[in-house]
């Protein structure tokens, strides 16, 4: 059976930081297989006082500030972002030889590498707006934002852990920040094109709005995940390359999980690859509530692609044309919980799985060959209600575990092995493959064992 086409993501191209008002830039949108958008293509700016952008993708600049200019086409259904930024204009650029504290606006220029002994940050920006740091492919030891607003950091190689608190309206692009970067109540923050490693945690976001993550590699040594957001709303990863160096066997190598949301609103998981983790690929801490995940690839993980199993409160998550292999299972949720919970009682309710794939199971950290369901949901005696599988692809797997049953509707479409009754209690009505996959090995279905 043929799945439905989902939607695409455009990837949208172009300078997106203006000196100041009528200075211009060229967007260009391409698909996911590289070729250029000529036709049935609209642009939209969400803020004409800052930017606004012609029928061709043409982006004038209006006014200080920062807007995103959206770009979409009907057919095929695809659609794709950038944020731009207007420099707050008026003062000349100044020239930065030494580490120091930046207090006053206006744009800002590295003509060296800067580094300094102890551990304070070599540069601080604080209680300003309307900054613009450009290190021109410089390094920089160390960098904390705090309590500003309108502030765009480009080209520079961050040694120390980058730190912002109490921000908003910042982008940092095209950078390599090697310690990785922690965002506390930030609003607007935009992290794109740039690389993000460090040893443990790259990514950690707190009380976040509207944070994103656009088109990053991020890489993880150990450590709870390599993305985190926890506690707030409308958080972004979008068509980034996310790695963990887990190996594939039996032990807890590399990081535990690829992204982890924890009390999280209206978050969007869409386009990533996401792959390497001995855990998950995304996990969801309690409260996970209106999330978008779609179009991502997740590979090479040791218990389940997607998880939510402590203090799970799931409710109005969309789970969308997902491609899952070398994994135990593609999703794995339950009522269980830890000795920290303090939600109220587990609650999977009003979640849907559409168009996912799911190929090439693995025994995982489990270890052991055998028979297993690729997705299972317990949620007993938690609530569950109002959930929908639709048009998942399990292939000769076999298909779902889920208690509940009543709790969800089967929206037809659904493809898995033939149905064994000891492991499997949902019915595929899309069919079932006449013949296994030979590379599709069978693995006994192991419990989540980890902490998040």
């Amino acid at each position: 059976m043929t799945l439905p086409a989902t939607p695409s993501i455009l990837t949208v191209s172009g300078n997106n930081l203006l000196s100041g008002v009528g200075q211009t830039s060229q967007l260009t949108a391409t698909t996911s297989a590289g070729a250029v958008v000529t036709s049935g293509l609209s642009w939209q700016t969400a803020s004409v006082s800052v930017a606004v952008v012609s029928a061709s993708g043409l982006v004038t600049a209006t006014g200080p500030g920062t807007t995103t200019i959206t770009a979409t086409t009907t057919a095929p259904a695809a659609s794709g972002v950038v944020t731009m930024f207007v420099a707050q204009p008026g003062n000349p650029t100044a020239t930065i030889t030494t580490c120091q504290v930046i207090q006053k606006s206006g744009p800002y220029v590295l003509s060296s590498d800067l580094s300094q002994n102890g551990f304070a940050p070599c540069l601080q920006v604080g209680s300003v707006a309307g900054v613009q740091i450009d290190c021109r492919g410089h390094m920089v030891s160390g960098l904390q934002l705090t309590t500003v607003n309108t502030v765009t950091v480009s080209n520079c190689s961050v040694t120390g852990r980058v730190n912002m608190t109490n921000v908003a309206n910042v982008a940092v692009t095209n950078c390599t920040l090697e310690n990785g970067v922690n965002v506390t109540t930030g609003s607007s923050v935009v992290i794109a094109n740039s690389t993000i490693s460090a040893s443990l945690n790259p990514v950690f976001v707190t009380n976040g709005i509207g944070v994103e993550l656009l088109q990053d590699t991020i890489t993880s040594a150990f450590g709870a995940a390599a993305v985190q957001f926890a506690n707030g709303t409308a958080d972004q990863v979008v068509l980034a390359t996310i790695t963990g160096g887990y190996d594939g066997g039996s032990a807890e190598v590399g990081t535990d999980d690829g992204i982890l949301l924890t009390n999280e609103t209206g978050d969007s998981i869409t386009g990533n690859i996401v792959s390497g983790f001995f855990d998950t690929a995304l996990e969801g801490v309690a409260r996970v509530a209106n999330a978008t995940v779609a179009n991502n690839t997740f590979s090479n993980i040791g218990t389940t692609a997607i998880g939510a199993y402590y203090c799970a409160n799931w409710t109005g998550n969309v789970i969308r044309g997902n491609r899952v292999s070398l994994a135990p299972s593609m999703a794995l949720m339950s009522d269980q919980d830890g000795a920290f919970c303090t939600t109220p009682p587990p609650v999977f309710s009003g979640n849907q799985f559409i168009a996912n794939q799911f190929r090439n199971p693995i025994a995982g950290l489990g270890g052991s060959l055998g028979p297993a369901p690729r997705m299972t949901v317990i949620f007993v005696p938690g609530t569950a209600a109002g959930n929908l599988l639709q048009n998942n692809d399990f292939g000769m797997n076999d298909g779902p575990r889920l208690a509940p049953l009543s709790a969800f509707t089967d929206g037809g479409g659904n493809i898995c092995g033939p149905q064994n009754p000891a492991l499997s209690n949902f019915v595929c009505t899309g069919g079932s493959p006449a013949a296994l996959v030979p590379s599709e090995a069978h693995v006994l279905f192991q419990g989540p064992p980890h902490s998040p």
